[in-house]
């Protein structure tokens, strides 16, 4: 696989922009407007989108099983993960390094590097949908929010849930969500999507309201 700056190194000489103020020789009716791209690949809905750290690369999350990678400066699939067997709900690029996690419909969320297909790790066990995904500022520690009504705290140095918090929302058509981190010490935040009930971490407490 080309290394993203050999790709994009690539699409400059067959990309190269014409002469200013040269119309078009072929002026297309149904053409992107100006500033707007498309990115088409996938065969089934967009459920979410990530630009990374450098604003270089974006991350694609859909119905049809797969993430996509894609070249921001020029809207080009650069690469494409199977994995996950049902929808794939959330995509979330680590702070740091190349990494990046995944959640959906099969209840496991996943964490890849871009210059691989395979995920590196499966994190099992929750016991719905893995509706969201965020990562800590430290890139060691990922939080995923799930519609088994709970929040997972996963450290990848140990491939394991090292802290979770359950109960939170009720009733049909809630979603949990990741709300934030802050500060070193590291707190995350979760709310229903009512935005009724919520919970807090910090430390070994656990709020909830």
């Amino acid at each position: 696989m080309p290394t993203i700056s050999a790709h994009h190194a690539q699409l400059r000489k067959t990309r190269a922009p014409a002469a200013p103020g040269a119309p078009s020789a072929h002026p297309d009716p149904d053409a992107e407007p100006p500033g707007v791209s498309y990115l088409h690949g996938h065969t089934a809905a967009v459920h979410g989108v990530d630009l990374s750290v450098d604003q270089r690369l974006l991350l694609s999350a859909s119905s049809d099983g797969t993430l996509r990678l894609w070249g921001a400066e020029f809207g080009c699939c650069l690469a494409e993960y199977h994995g996950h067997v049902h929808p794939v709900w959330d995509a979330s690029f680590c702070p740091v390094g190349h990494l990046f996690a995944s959640g959906g419909a099969d209840r496991v969320a996943r964490v890849w590097v871009s210059d691989r297909t395979a995920p590196l790790r499966l994190l099992a066990g929750h016991g719905g949908d893995v509706d969201v995904v965020r990562w800590h500022a430290n890139g060691t520690l990922v939080a995923t929010g799930s519609g088994d009504r709970s929040v997972r705290l996963w450290d990848l140095r140990e491939g394991r849930c090292v802290r979770w918090a359950r109960g939170v929302g009720g009733g049909a058509g809630y979603r949990v969500r990741v709300a934030r981190w802050g500060g070193h010490a590291g707190w995350y935040g979760g709310m229903v999507q009512d935005g009724m009930q919520g919970l807090m971490g910090r430390g070994e407490t656990v709020s909830s309201w």
